[in-house]
């Protein structure tokens, strides 16, 4: 009986690796856990130096209204005011760009860190902005509107949460200059000369009508809040975008990551043979074998067996990485392949001693037949491989309602437990399976796992260190009937 167990079943959607790549330095910032930010966070950070840039136009573009309206129109206002609040705004400005200067700098920065300075530079802003609208004119000046334009900015920058606190917060300012002028709390800033007419002193006086005050107040609040959603709206469409597009950009980067790692391992793995080959070659074709010749040459025939053996394994793995699904969905006698499979084992298992039993159903699957022998021989050829001689290997394949299950079990040397989580990753060997056979690829495992994914179906394994393994697939039945041929074996070549 085995102590353990342990299951891989076959992913839902893309397949997520767990062998240790290196991560991609691409980007300098991180979230709160450490890990680098993605692509919309990326995209925040760029839109705040933007919001800052425009800030400076936007005070010069204030100061210049200010000088033209004093100068050109013959407008009067409270100038000292008005300019007091334009400094203060620059000076913000400054502060908010040595800030964003420095965060830009550091190694990491947080994404809550991010949305706190949006968040301020736009709570700020709207605050200068009911500055400039109470001293230049109050509810009389028609620049009340201007409020709109940090709602846009505010839903492009922020979540819909936080764009529609600040258009509560606009909302806020603009009832409170309009009723606390009404009511005298604050006092009016007059704008004086706008309107050289008889029209003059009554344009003066609206912030006293209520009716005025009440029309302006509700219209801009509802302005405000229309105005975010509507620019949520959009906004959250474009993010959804964005994510998928980081998702794309993130998978992109894990594929480019494990390709650079299994062109790697794939050099190291053929390089080691190809040199001892060299060396063993060099020492027979120099004459300095002498009787060691034939054994020199052995060895170096075994060499080539094992690269060989690494080759077919990399071009096995490669044409199933390139595929999502099997390429001949056909129904196949998965009881013959598995007994042409083991039959084609057993004179390995004879050598070593070792009792090779058969037990299978009649079995029909619909998948790849060149794939299912894959699976079948990698886990039969393991299990030979990795149990010692009088040992067995159990091979059964039975129907379960649905499902095929195939079952390989040995009295073999087992898997040890700190070794299963990376059992059927790329060039993995457990430690005690190294030891036994220093020249195996890693790669049968993957490859089965590869397998099953594709045809729908789960593998689970078990085993105690010392005493044995058991490995058990389920893939799905076919519904299709089993025609004459079934594609298996394949065609003999002359």
């Amino acid at each position: 009986m085995a102590t353990s167990s342990e299951e891989w079943r076959g992913p839902q959607g893309p397949e997520r690796s767990r062998i240790p790549h290196p991560e991609p330095q691409v980007l300098k910032r991180a979230d709160r856990r450490g890990t680098p930010l993605g692509l919309a966070e990326e995209e925040l950070f760029e839109r705040i130096g933007w919001f800052i840039r425009l800030r400076w136009l936007a005070a010069l573009g204030v100061a210049g209204v200010l000088v033209g309206a004093w100068y050109l129109l013959g407008v009067r206002f409270s100038a000292r005011e008005l300019a007091l609040v334009l400094v203060a705004l620059l000076f913000s400005n400054m502060v908010f760009a040595l800030v964003a200067n420095l965060m830009q700098k550091q190694r990491t920065v947080s994404t809550a860190r991010i949305v706190l300075f949006a968040n301020a530079q736009i709570s700020l802003d709207l605050v200068a902005l009911a500055l400039l609208i109470h001293f230049g004119g109050g509810v009389e000046n028609f620049f009340i509107m201007f409020f709109v334009f940090h709602m846009i900015i505010a839903s492009e920058l922020l979540s819909p949460f936080h764009a529609y606190l600040q258009a509560t917060l606009a909302a806020f300012l603009v009832n409170g200059i309009s009723w606390l002028e009404y009511l005298g709390v604050l006092p009016h800033h007059a704008l004086r000369g706008l309107f050289p007419t008889p029209a003059a002193p009554e344009m003066s006086t609206l912030y006293q009508d209520w009716l005025y005050v009440f029309m302006v107040s509700t219209v801009t609040t509802a302005t405000l809040y229309i105005a975010v959603y509507m620019a949520t709206s959009i906004a959250s469409r474009l993010r959804a975008r964005e994510h998928d597009l980081e998702r794309a950009y993130r998978r992109l980067q894990a594929v480019d990551s494990e390709k650079s790692y299994f062109i790697r391992r794939a050099g190291h793995g053929l390089r080691s043979p190809l040199a001892a080959i060299q060396s063993l070659l060099r020492l027979v074709t120099e004459g300095f074998a002498g009787e060691r010749a034939r054994a020199l040459i052995g060895r170096a025939v075994r060499r080539t067996d094992e690269l060989i053996a690494l080759v077919n394994d990399l071009l096995r793995y490669s044409r199933l990485q390139a595929q999502t699904e099997p390429e001949a969905r056909q129904p196949v006698s998965f009881d013959t392949v598995a007994s042409d499979a083991a039959d084609a084992l057993r004179p390995l298992a004879d050598e070593k001693g070792i009792v090779l039993e058969v037990a299978v159903q009649p079995t029909t699957v619909l998948g790849d037949p060149e794939s299912l022998n894959d699976l079948v021989t990698n886990l039969i050829s393991n299990a030979v491989k990795y149990t010692p001689q009088g040992g067995s290997v159990r091979v059964r394949l039975t129907r379960e309602e649905r499902w095929a299950r195939l079952e390989v079990a040995d009295t073999g040397i087992g898997i040890p437990l700190d070794a299963r989580e990376q059992l059927f990753e790329e060039f993995y060997r457990a430690p005690n399976a190294k030891a036994l056979d220093p020249g195996g690829t890693g790669l049968g495992l993957s490859i089965v796992r590869r397998v099953v994914t594709m045809h729908g179906g789960d593998i689970s394994v078990e085993s105690i260190p010392g005493a044995g393994t058991t490995f058990r697939v389920r893939l799905p039945l076919s519904e299709r009937p089993l025609s004459e041929d079934t594609g298996w074996p394949p065609p003999e070549t002359p």
